[in-house]
């Protein structure tokens, strides 16, 4: 990374500055990274707050889980040798609930971006810029 030269100074209100406190505190990030990660990278990313990213790893966590089920289920009927009408019912139930599970991930993330509620935490994949 090259050498940080260049300074720019600019004035805020005491609200415009706690404002901007509060969102850099959220992220937890230094003023500098905060700015600069704000004006040169936020437009090639959504930005989501850190509830909702909460929200989506305990909805990705179901779907594991779910899952695990379906590989039970194909498992049963490989060592069966066949599959019943019961199988195929309990792996229909399990799509289901996949489907259930992406839709409210959807739903989370369309309601923040509609809210407008998008812009209190950067997020990468699973790194957290510090």
């Amino acid at each position: 990374m090259a050498a940080k030269e260049r300074s720019i100074k600019f004035r805020l209100t005491e609200e415009e500055y706690e404002l901007l406190d509060d969102e850099r505190e959220k992220c937890k990030m230094n003023m500098s990274s905060f700015i600069r990660d704000k004006l040169l990278r936020e437009g090639n990313r959504i930005i989501l707050n850190p509830e909702l990213i909460g929200k989506i790893r305990e909805e990705n966590y179901e779907i594991n889980k779910i899952g695990v089920n379906i590989n039970q289920i194909f498992a049963s009927c490989h060592s069966k040798g066949f599959t019943t009408i019961t199988d195929l019912e309990n792996l229909k139930k399990q799509l289901a609930l996949v489907e259930y599970r992406q839709t409210q991930i959807i739903d989370l993330v369309k309601g923040e971006l509609e809210n407008g509620n998008n812009k209190t935490s950067s997020y990468k994949g699973d790194e957290r810029r510090k």
